[in-house]
């Protein structure tokens, strides 16, 4: 997951429609099943702000990692009172997760971290 902070939200740039940026975790092998989510601070994407929810051991099946990427608007709407089934606010992420190995030096295997 690269080197930097852990848990920080780093590298943000924009190319074109699309928002690009690094979400260093650190170390998530040794979490056991339902401790350890991590979450990260929200993330300005378009016109929307995000938050990723990382849950190295599963949200309900320990052998699986989940990601959950939650639209903050969306998750604060309460929608409309008179059709609970309406949707009120939308929004669109496409996702791509890359995991990559600390290097030494940077908290990796063999630096004594």
């Amino acid at each position: 997951l690269g080197g930097g902070e852990i848990n920080s939200i780093t590298n943000i740039r924009r190319e074109g429609d699309t928002t690009i940026f690094t979400w260093t975790v650190g170390k998530w092998r040794k979490r056991g099943f339902g401790d350890g989510i991590v979450s990260s601070q929200p993330v300005q994407a378009g016109e929307n702000e995000w938050l990723l929810k990382f849950y190295p051991k599963g949200f309900t099946d320990p052998d699986w990692a989940s990601l959950y990427v939650t639209n903050i608007q969306c998750d604060l709407d309460d929608g409309d009172p008179l059709e609970p089934n309406a949707i009120t606010t939308s929004a669109l992420a496409s996702i791509k997760v890359t995991f990559q190995p600390l290097l030494p030096g940077k908290g990796g295997k063999g630096d004594g971290k």
